[in-house]
C-alpha cells in the first residue's frame, strides 16, 4: 500500500511540475494528496493508495511511521528531515529513509537504508552473456571470447556456464573471474581429472550475487558526505552543489522562505 502525505492545497505553481494535478483541482481549492489519489492509484490497480493531511512538523509524534517500510519526504525543511531520518534510522528493523528536492536546475537525493541491508542488484544491468571460443585445461583455466568478442566482465565478477561440449563439468558451475583482457579471462582449476579437454560451444552467464550495503544517517552525511559523482570533467560539482543546498536549506530556516528571484 501507499500513503500520499501533503497538507498544502493545489496552487497554479504546482501544475508545471505535479502532473496528476490539473486546473479543476486548483479552482476547487482541493489538498494536493486528495486530488491526485485517484490518479495516482490507476497507474497500478493492485496498490491501495491512501491520503492523509496532518501537519507534519519538528513537534509531531512521529510513532505512526512504524506502520511504514519506506518514507519518502520532499519540501520539508532540514531540522524536519533530520528529525524523521534519526526515528527511522533508529528503528528494529530500519525504516528506509529517502529525501529529495528540486531547485532550478538543481536536484538532491539522500538515501539511508540502515546500518546493513542486502543490495541484490548493485547496477540494475542485465546479467552479461559471453560466447566461449576456448576454455584452456590449465591452472587456472584461461576463457577466450567467441570471435574476439569483448566479455565486459570485471574482476571478481561472478559467473556460471552453459552448454559446453566437452569440459561439461563446467555447465552449471559458479566461478570467480580474474580478467585478463577485454577478450580473456581466468576462473578455477580446469587441469583437474573431472574436466575433459574443451571441444566446442558454451555460453558463460554473469550472476547477480547480493552484498551488504552501509549507510550513515543524514546527521553524519551533512558534515561528511559521501557524494556521488555523475560528471568526471566536473568533480568539484557535487560537493559545491551540497555546500549551496545547505546554505538554501539555513536561509529557509531563518526566514521561512525560499530566497527570492531576480
Amino acid at each position: 500500500s501507499l500513503t500520499i502525505h501533503d497538507d498544502k492545497v493545489a496552487t497554479v505553481t504546482d501544475l508545471g511540475t505535479q502532473f496528476f494535478l490539473d486546473e479543476n483541482d486548483v479552482n476547487s481549492g482541493l489538498n494536493r494528496a486528495e486530488a491526485c489519489c485517484k490518479r495516482i492509484a490507476e497507474l497500478n490497480p493492485y496498490v491501495t493508495v491512501n491520503t492523509t493531511s496532518i501537519s507534519l512538523q519538528d513537534s509531531t509524534d512521529l510513532t505512526y511511521l512504524k506502520d511504514y517500510q519506506c518514507v519518502i519526504l520532499t519540501e520539508t525543511s532540514l531540522n524536519l528531515q533530520r528529525k524523521v531520518n534519526n526515528f527511522c534510522h533508529q528503528q528494529n528493523p530500519p525504516i528506509k529513509f529517502i529525501s529529495g528536492d528540486v531547485f532550478g536546475v538543481f536536484a538532491g537525493c539522500f538515501c539511508d537504508f540502515g546500518d546493513e541491508f542486502d543490495i541484490f542488484d548493485a547496477n540494475g544491468e542485465e546479467p552479461k552473456e559471453v560466447f566461449i571460443g576456448n576454455i584452456t585445461k590449465a591452472n587456472p583455466g584461461v576463457v577466450s571470447c567467441l570471435e574476439n568478442t569483448r566479455h565486459y566482465l570485471q574482476t571478481a565478477d561472478k559467473v556460471t556456464f552453459k552448454e559446453i561440449k566437452g569440459m561439461t563439468a563446467l555447465n552449471g558451475k559458479v566461478c570467480t573471474v580474474s580478467v585478463l583482457n577485454p577478450f580473456t579471462f581466468t576462473i578455477c582449476d580446469t587441469s583437474r581429472e573431472e574436466f575433459n579437454e574443451y571441444d566446442h560451444g558454451g555460453i558463460c552467464v554473469q550472476l547477480k550475487v547480493s552484498e551488504k550495503g552501509h549507510h550513515e544517517c543524514l546527521e553524519t552525511q551533512l558534515t561528511k558526505p559521501n557524494l556521488l559523482t555523475p560528471d568526471l570533467s566536473r568533480i568539484n560539482a557535487p560537493f559545491t552543489i551540497h555546500c549551496a543546498f545547505l546554505a538554501l536549506q539555513s536561509f529557509y530556516q531563518m526566514k521561512g522562505r525560499l530566497p527570492n528571484t531576480r
